[in-house]
C-alpha cells in the first residue's frame, strides 16, 4: 500500500494487534469517509470485516474493490442476496465512500464487476442521492401530527362551545 495511508494504516494495525477489530474497522471507515473511493483500504475494510465474521459487511466493501477469491466471492453473494434482486437496493446499502462520481474511476476490475452484476447504471443514478436525514423527517412527521391535533382540539373546542350555545338557546 501507498506511503499516504501509512499513518492511518499503522494506527489500524496497532488497533488489529490489540485484538480491537470493531475500532480499526471504524477508524478505517472514518478515514474514508473523509478520503473518498479508494481501492486498497476498501479491501483492506474488507478483510478486517471478514475477519470479524461480518460477511454481509465484508461483501458490501468488496464489492468495489480489486479483491477475487474464494471467500470474496462468499462475502459479495452474501451481501448481494440480503439486498434482494433490484439493483438500486443493492447500490443503496453501498457506504458512501464506495461510490464515485465517474464510472470510469473504479479500477477495471470492479468496472467489469459491476456491470456484470447489472449495477452500473445504478451505481451512477445512485451517486451521492440527497436525502433528508432520518431526523429532519421524523420532526416534520411530528410537527405535521402536533399541528393536525391542534387543529382537531381547535375544531372540538368550537364545536363544544356551539353545543352549548344552541342549548342555552333552547332552554333560555
Amino acid at each position: 500500500m501507498g506511503t499516504r495511508h501509512q499513518p492511518i494504516l499503522a494506527r489500524v494495525e496497532a488497533d488489529l494487534r490489540d485484538g480491537d477489530y470493531a475500532r480499526a474497522r471504524d477508524r478505517l471507515s472514518s478515514h474514508l469517509c473523509e478520503r473518498g473511493y479508494d481501492c486498497e483500504l476498501i479491501a483492506r475494510l474488507g478483510e478486517i470485516c471478514f475477519d470479524m465474521h461480518d460477511l454481509f459487511l465484508a461483501g458490501r466493501y468488496w464489492l468495489v474493490s480489486r479483491e477475487d477469491c474464494p471467500p470474496v466471492d462468499l462475502a459479495i453473494k452474501a451481501f448481494l442476496e440480503r439486498m434482494g434482486s433490484h439493483p438500486h437496493d443493492r447500490v443503496s446499502r453501498l457506504a458512501s465512500f464506495c461510490r464515485v462520481s465517474d464510472f470510469s474511476r473504479y479500477p477495471k476490475f470492479v468496472q467489469d464487476r459491476l456491470r456484470q452484476l447489472g449495477l452500473e447504471t445504478a451505481i451512477l443514478f445512485e451517486r451521492n442521492p440527497a436525502k433528508p436525514t432520518r431526523n429532519h423527517v421524523r420532526f416534520r412527521d411530528r410537527l405535521g401530527l402536533w399541528t393536525a391535533t391542534a387543529i382537531l382540539m381547535f375544531l372540538l373546542a368550537c364545536m363544544v362551545i356551539g353545543l352549548g350555545t344552541v342549548a342555552s338557546w333552547i332552554a333560555g
